[in-house]
């Protein structure tokens, strides 16, 4: 919309910038979330830019820190259990499931998209950022880490590409 086109001519007039600019911010918001003293979090070793890996109530768990757990809850958002690494996918399998069966209820159709984009909300963002924390599992030879985070992501493509890897095909 309107909106966009506004949005575009800006990046276009900070173009030689506006990557670096657009990294930093993050960065900058991904640590002051990890400052947020209303989680309890012990153990706290930066990974990367957008993940931290930390324990709470005695779980061990990789944290998103620039992706909230959803529209509703400003959480920072588990990007990987370690102590249960299915659980995630699991979530994400029932999310999607649950977003392709709200289309067939009947409903008015400006309640599905509500209820469509919290649903998103939990999970689409958060597998987009999740790229960073795989490149940090590869680069660290985290080959079974990278692989459970793989398959979270839903993605086939990416899937097959980990399971080359995990046989040493590329």
């Amino acid at each position: 919309g309107v909106r966009d086109f506004f949005k575009s001519k800006r990046i276009q007039k900070q173009w030689d910038t506006f990557g670096a600019k657009k990294f930093d911010r993050k960065k900058q918001k991904a640590s002051k979330r990890l400052e947020d003293p209303n989680r309890e979090l012990s153990q706290i070793h930066r990974l990367n830019y957008a993940f931290i890996e930390a324990t709470e109530n005695n779980q061990s768990y990789y944290f998103n820190l620039l992706d909230k757990v959803s529209l509703l809850n400003r959480k920072l958002s588990i990007a990987y259990d370690k102590n249960n690494p299915k659980a995630i996918r699991f979530q994400r399998v029932h999310l999607t499931i649950a977003q392709m069966t709200l289309q067939y209820l009947p409903l008015p159709g400006y309640v599905k998209d509500k209820m469509s984009n919290y649903l998103s909300s939990k999970y689409h963002q958060q597998m987009t950022t999740e790229a960073a924390l795989m490149g940090y599992l590869l680069s660290q030879q985290k080959y079974a880490e990278a692989q459970m985070l793989s398959r979270q992501s839903l993605n086939p493509y990416i899937i097959m590409d980990m399971e080359k890897i995990g046989q040493n095909k590329y």
